[in-house]
């Protein structure tokens, strides 16, 4: 069993893809967290990514964010992101200076 999830639907009154991600987002899993991310952006021109129910994460998960942001630049899509992180995951992204990067 997956230790993360990654649900994606497509608005249809905005038109906009909407992609949830949960779980575990450790270098444990990035890999296949990567795959599976970038494997439902296809021909959508604004997404929004949620990332909630945050078991537990890492800054591996930060640089994905961050690559998938200028990914997203790159191929003219517009990207909005909504944390729903726990105040320990938040607080360890921010002593890394990593919060304002990215919400």
């Amino acid at each position: 069993m997956k230790e993360y999830q990654i649900n994606s639907s497509k608005n249809k009154k905005t038109k906009t893809l909407d992609i949830d991600m949960q779980g575990h987002l450790n270098v444990s899993n990035i890999s296949a967290i990567k795959k599976e991310l970038y494997s439902v952006i296809k021909k959508n021109k604004t997404i929004s990514l949620s990332i909630s129910n945050v078991e537990d994460a890492d800054l591996t998960i930060v640089q994905l964010i961050v690559s998938f942001r200028q990914m997203c630049q790159t191929e003219n899509i517009d990207l909005k992101t909504n944390l729903d992180l726990s105040e320990e995951t938040r607080e360890l992204f921010d002593r890394a200076g990593f919060v304002n990067i990215i919400n």
